[in-house]
């Protein structure tokens, strides 16, 4: 059974944190849909999405870049 170095914990609570961030700015910039005069955001099942969408992305990118850097490439 391998133990989780400090390193490896680190690396993941940044792509967990990076993912959620990711997904929650995917999120709002969905929910907004008025800026002028005032700022008016609409939560539906599209932002939900969105927010799942976004931290998907950054979640594999970050499986990606991890992998290369592991390689040496």
């Amino acid at each position: 059974m391998k133990h989780a170095t400090s390193d490896d914990r680190l690396l993941r609570l940044i792509q967990f944190s990076s993912a959620f961030s990711l997904g929650l700015m995917a999120a709002f910039l969905y929910s907004v849909k008025q800026v002028t005069p005032e700022l008016r955001c609409e939560l539906s099942v599209g932002t939900g999405i969105a927010f799942v969408a976004g931290a998907a992305f950054s979640w594999a990118f970050f499986r990606i870049a991890l992998k290369l850097d592991d390689s040496g490439a």
